[in-house]
Parts: structure tokens; C-alpha cells; sequence
């Protein structure tokens, strides 16, 4: 544990977290274009999250504060991609969701996943701060016990941003851009790598 008090996600904190990913993400250019808007986002935003954080503290890794100032969600190597919960739910709840653009938002998410490593590796689908909390050392804290795991274990780590803000904080975390992804006429999308020991 942190100075921060990172731990793993619980069911009590989802619903608060979903608000908190919400406000961190809302100007985020990949999710602003998955949803299409200002108007679909207020109404989704939240209950995306809260769908994400859901599956991500069944079926791979979530961590969070003791303050729930942030989250950080993941994927396991070699572990498909949520369990039966996740494969029933999720294509409902994106049905739900994203309306008439759902089979846009599933071919982008194709062609993000296409672009992943061939080796086993961590994902990082989600690492987002409290707007009013960010750069004081939360996102790092979040990453620190995966980044710990896969020094150790020697795996890689993998993530997209579209925000290019992202990509000095990351390479200071030992990623670098491995990719420059552009998704159906969406945003600019940077895959990044991180090699164990990498920082």
C-alpha cells in the first residue's frame, strides 16, 4: 500500500468512482467522439464507468485510493477478456449505450484491440484522477502496483490516449509511443508500450 492508500476496487466504491471517472474523462477527444456529444456523455458517461469498473474488478485488476480520488483498470495477460458476466452484459449495456453508433464504436474498439502486442502484456483501458486532484501524484500511485508486478514478472504494458497532454506523463513512466492509431474518421490514438524495468 501507498502513501495514498492504493487498493483494489470494491462494489462500494463503483458508483462513486463511475462520477469521479466521468468528470476526468469528459474532454477526453476518443471517449467525447465514442459518445458524440456533450448531451450523450451526461447521460452515458457515468453509466459507462460504472459498467467498466464493474467488469475490471470482476474479471482483471482495478485500483483505487482511500479517498476514491481515482482508478486505474486492467486487463491480465493471458486471461480473455472478462468472463461469462462481461460476455453476456456488455454487448447489451453498449447497445444501451451508444444507440445507432454501437457497431461504430465496436469497430474502433477492433481496431484499437488489432493494434495491441502479439506477448502476453497488461492493458490499461482506464487511468483517470479527479480533475481538482490530478498531477499531485494520484495517476502515478495507481500505476505502481502493476508497474511493480510486471518488473518483476517481466511483463509488458500496454495503453492507448488521445490526449497528447498524456504523453509526457506516461514517458516518464518509462512508455514510449509504439503506435499512431487513426479510428474511423475519430481522433488521433497513441499506443504505448512500457518494457519491464522500463522508467
Amino acid at each position: 500500500m501507498s502513501e495514498l492508500g492504493v487498493r483494489p476496487v470494491s462494489w462500494r466504491d463503483i458508483g462513486p468512482l463511475a462520477a469521479v471517472l466521468a468528470e476526468a474523462f469528459r474532454n477526453d477527444p476518443l471517449y467525447r467522439w465514442m459518445f458524440g456529444g456533450d448531451e450523450e456523455w451526461l447521460l452515458h458517461g457515468r453509466q459507462f464507468f460504472r459498467l467498466l469498473l464493474r467488469v475490471h474488478s470482476r474479471d482483471g485488476e482495478a485500483y483505487t485510493t482511500e479517498d476514491r480520488a481515482g482508478a486505474s483498470l486492467w486487463t491480465i495477460p493471458d486471461l480473455p477478456y472478462g468472463g461469462p458476466f462481461t460476455q453476456l452484459i456488455l454487448p447489451l449495456q453498449m447497445r444501451r449505450m451508444f444507440g445507432s453508433r454501437t457497431d461504430t464504436v465496436r469497430r474502433q474498439i477492433g481496431q484499437l484491440n488489432a493494434a495491441r502486442p502479439t506477448q502476453a502484456h497488461y492493458y490499461l483501458p482506464v487511468l483517470g484522477v479527479d480533475p481538482e486532484r490530478q498531477r499531485s501524484g494520484i495517476g502515478t500511485a495507481l500505476l505502481r502496483p502493476v508497474m511493480s508486478v510486471c518488473d518483476s514478472a517481466g511483463y509488458l504494458i500496454y495503453l492507448e490516449t488521445s490526449v497528447a497532454d498524456n504523453l509526457r506523463f506516461y514517458r516518464r513512466l518509462g512508455f514510449e509511443v509504439e503506435d499512431e492509431l487513426a479510428v474511423d474518421g475519430g481522433p488521433e490514438v497513441w499506443g504505448m508500450l512500457r518494457e519491464p524495468g522500463a522508467s
